[in-house]
């Protein structure tokens, strides 16, 4: 094979392609020509085996159970479904089956559909500014999702749901994320307690002393409202995996009387409502994010947020040296609870 060629990582490939990437597409992203990508194609016997065709019936099957799981959910987020779940499907077939398998849900969803009015937003490097928030709307106010979105992307880094709303959590989450995607220029929160120990992690570990110039400060706190990126997440998250959890409860509530109408959960009934759905929630989180990260969004030319995160040069993170020393200059300078950190 010609040397010109070694330079292309058939793995990254795979990846690109996983991601449902168009060949033009893999081509700039990996800086070559189109041709030269064909030629590396052939010359080691590349096989497109990443995202399997699909036949109609099955892919029928495959639209059905999700509309069932997700009725308010369109063809753009089917799409991601089917990325996803490792098949390329082309738009029309798609359709097609969408037309025969939920024409009465796609009516529905048309007549339901109005476009949610976006503000100016100006942040194109993913990994430039992060979007982090908290979402209460779980039944009983007994369980909370916390997220963090990339903001030129849209990708969703985490989504954990927990039966706590403490710093730990929201800690432990951010630094799983940020230990998989590095560390972002920026991060936007709001003014909640529970943000305390992620937000002087992340001063920290950005080396940024708190007397230093107010201007370079790479933390944003604000209402939570204004936090958009994550409170548009938030809507989708709602339609596609709270409110099932939430007519579940209120149908144990009114139809079993298992639950008191005013919401106010004896122990025992919160620890058993959490300790069976806890895990179930997070694997219907984990399905969801998914689906959204290859799902096209038509503000990003239509290409998915994998896409987007993936192909464009990332803001610049820190090497894990500087990471392990700031890390520990962290738990050093920072006055923390001493028996929840004896238990980390």
């Amino acid at each position: 094979m010609p040397r010109g060629y070694l330079d292309i990582d058939e793995n990254q490939v795979d990846v690109y392609r996983s991601h449902g990437m168009t060949w033009t597409d893999i081509a700039e992203a990996l800086n070559v020509s189109s041709s030269k990508l064909t030629k590396w194609r052939r010359a080691v016997n590349y096989e497109d085996t990443t995202l399997q065709q699909i036949a109609d019936g099955s892919l029928d099957s495959y639209v059905s159970k999700f509309v069932s799981e997700h009725p308010n959910a369109g063809e753009k987020l089917m799409k991601g479904y089917m990325v996803s779940s490792g098949y390329k499907v082309p738009r029309a077939q798609l359709r097609n089956s969408i037309y025969r398998v939920d024409s009465v849900g796609r009516e529905r969803r048309r007549n339901l559909n109005h476009p949610i009015p976006r503000r100016e937003y100006d942040v194109t490097i993913p990994n430039e500014l992060w979007h982090a928030d908290q979402h209460e709307k779980l039944p009983g106010h007994m369980m909370i999702i916390f997220g963090i979105v990339d903001g030129a992307s849209r990708k969703l880094l985490a989504l954990r749901v927990s039966d706590e709303k403490h710093r730990w959590t929201v800690y432990d989450m951010f630094m799983d994320t940020i230990c998989q995607y590095n560390l972002p220029s920026r991060l936007r929160v709001d003014a909640g307690s529970e943000n305390g120990y992620m937000n002087s992690a992340f001063m920290t570990l950005r080396g940024y002393k708190g007397n230093d110039n107010e201007e370079n400060n790479p933390l944003i706190i604000g209402r939570s409202v204004h936090n958009i990126k994550i409170e548009h997440q938030w809507l989708f998250v709602r339609k596609n995996v709270v409110d099932n959890y939430r007519d579940l409860y209120d149908r144990l509530k009114t139809e079993h009387n298992i639950f008191p109408r005013h919401n106010e959960c004896t122990p025992t009934q919160k620890y058993i409502f959490t300790y069976l759905l806890l895990t179930r929630i997070q694997q219907d989180l984990n399905r969801y994010m998914g689906i959204w990260n290859a799902h096209p969004v038509s503000t990003l030319e239509n290409k998915s947020p994998n896409i987007i995160y993936e192909v464009r040069q990332k803001a610049e993170g820190i090497s894990e040296d500087t990471f392990n020393e700031r890390l520990s200059n962290f738990f050093d300078e920072t006055d923390l609870e001493p028996d929840l950190l004896e238990a980390q």
